[in-house]
């Protein structure tokens, strides 16, 4: 696995470590979360102030456009390091639940994949999920104003999903394809 997929997998994996690390030790689950985010800066900066870019990876094996394909180049790679800075300085330091470090960290993963996805199936799978961690986010408040907020957010996202992913299809349909380098090859025609 190259390790830019690390931006993606690391995240994801402290999302779900982190309720039971915080059964175990709540400052352990606590400290996760920014210890994987400054890790991925550190991976967003190696990547970005090296040679060779811009280059594609194909997760698990399966070439495009069956399998998950990565796509690394220098606005990608900005727009990573965006969130997992923006992530850090949101972090609950004070009263934070474990919950919420796990959701945070799974937007974090979630918005880094939609940054380096080369596919746009990919892309709507992993705005889904940056919605659902979003939508915790939002009620985690635990009010009224938060609960109500949390449902219209949830019907304007699904109103937008539906019509994303009507959009997917008619790509789909009229192209044969949803990968994102061969769609630019294919826009021509």
């Amino acid at each position: 696995m190259n390790a830019v997929a690390l931006l993606v997998v690391l995240p994801l994996l402290a999302a779900f470590l982190t309720p039971s690390l915080g059964r175990v030790s709540g400052l352990a689950a606590k400290l996760l979360g920014p210890a994987v985010l400054l890790f991925c800066l550190g991976l967003v900066w190696h990547y970005s102030s090296g040679d060779g870019l811009p280059f594609s990876i194909a997760l698990g094996g399966f070439l495009p456009p069956l399998g998950i394909n990565l796509y690394v180049d220098s606005l990608a790679l900005l727009f990573a390091g965006i969130v997992f800075l923006l992530v850090l300085l949101a972090w609950p330091w004070g009263d934070g639940s474990r919950e919420q470090y796990a959701l945070l960290m799974l937007l974090a993963g979630s918005s880094a994949a939609l940054a380096l996805s080369g596919d746009l199936f990919n892309i709507f799978v992993f705005y889904e999920l940056g919605a659902v961690a979003s939508f915790g986010l939002v009620v985690s408040a635990g009010t009224r104003a938060a609960h109500l907020a949390t449902f219209l957010y949830l019907l304007i996202s699904g109103l937008g999903s539906v019509l994303f992913l009507l959009g997917v299809a008619i790509v789909y349909i009229n192209t044969g394809t949803l990968n994102l380098a061969h769609l630019a090859t294919l826009a021509p025609q």
